[in-house]
């Protein structure tokens, strides 16, 4: 058999034996061959992969215009069956009607209106904050976050003369007296707030009756290690009103919590804690010592999510958003006991 022949083409194909009397011409025919057709000249022998626009050798992978073109193409087409499996996922959800949420008591009280808003809170649009796209990870794109998979429920302000754990346990707080051990699940989020000799707690309570699956970056953080839980769970702050000071104090970027703070878990059968210890970082206490004396003043937003990095944890999901107007700091009532 003739040697091969060295002729410029823009594509890797696999093609049968080419031989040189075939020409450059002749070859160029037989690449729009296999590529219309899948097959070429059926005279020559065994398939080989050959690279072109150099000396054709069998066996020689070559990642050329095309064969990217081709790897495009087919990620392409796996982004869009990755998100018509989830659309599917959620109008499932959607047809089924969840029961009523139970009323949850907290001591702080919802705002009853839009003008409402002094020592009260509510749930701010989520639009307000940026989370990370699904085509992050090859743009760094962002996107106005959507509705959090948990929705606020109440919220507590609890004052005590020692720091405040696991409160989702404590058989007559608000979990247990409300659920009576059944669902919905509760997210508790508890931001535990020395002040000198005097502990407060502001426990934000996050409920939803829809299914927590393994597919969730949420399901990995609760039942992932310590370690992982505390790489990954991420606060978004925002003052709404506030002074220039308390704005530059606090700040709008992601906070990666548990690297700057002790935080606490807690996982029960039908709700999962998180106590964040405040009084861990010296920086933070300073700034709570801006804050603390504001806060009849304030309004400030805050949302919870766990990190997404790769591809298939994104885009990024809210777990739950709150705002708060205005808080008195004399409102704190005592916690429920321990047993």
């Amino acid at each position: 058999m003739a040697a091969a022949a060295s002729v410029r083409c823009s594509s890797t194909l696999h093609v049968q034996s080419v031989l040189r009397n075939k020409g450059e011409e002749g070859l160029r025919g037989a690449c729009l061959t296999c590529i219309t057709n899948g097959n070429a000249d059926k005279q020559g022998g065994p398939w080989r992969r050959i690279e072109c626009s150099l000396s054709y050798k069998s066996r020689v992978p070559a990642q050329s215009s095309c064969w990217q073109k081709g790897r495009r193409k087919l990620r392409g087409r796996r982004l869009r069956a990755t998100a018509a499996s989830e659309a599917e996922d959620v109008a499932a959800q959607d047809t089924a009607t969840p029961p009523a949420i139970p009323h949850f008591s907290g001591s702080v009280r919802r705002a009853s209106n839009a003008a409402d808003s002094r020592n009260c809170w509510s749930a701010p649009d989520p639009a307000g904050f940026s989370l990370r796209s699904r085509s992050f990870p090859f743009n760094g794109k962002m996107e106005p976050a959507k509705e959090p998979f948990f929705t606020l429920v109440a919220v507590d302000w609890l004052k005590s003369d020692v720091r405040m754990d696991r409160l989702a346990r404590r058989p007559g707080g608000l979990v247990n007296r409300t659920l009576k051990g059944g669902p919905p699940f509760v997210f508790v989020v508890n931001m535990q707030v020395p002040a000198g000799p005097v502990h407060y707690s502001m426990v934000y309570y996050f409920a939803s009756y829809q299914p927590i699956t393994d597919r969730m970056l949420f399901h990995a953080f609760m039942h992932g290690d310590e370690a992982y839980r505390d790489a990954r769970l991420t606060l978004l702050p925002n003052i709404r009103n506030g002074s220039w000071l308390i704005r530059q104090s606090v700040g709008s970027r992601p906070v990666a919590l548990a690297q700057v703070l002790k935080c606490r878990y807690d996982k029960g059968e039908h709700f999962f804690e998180i106590d964040v210890d405040m009084g861990t970082s010296a920086l933070v206490r300073s700034v709570l010592g801006l804050v603390l004396p504001a806060v009849t003043a304030l309004v400030v937003d805050l949302a919870f999510l766990i990190r997404g990095e790769t591809e298939k944890e994104l885009p990024e999901v809210l777990l739950g958003a709150v705002r708060l107007h205005t808080l008195e700091l004399t409102s704190a009532i005592p916690p429920p006991p321990e047993a």
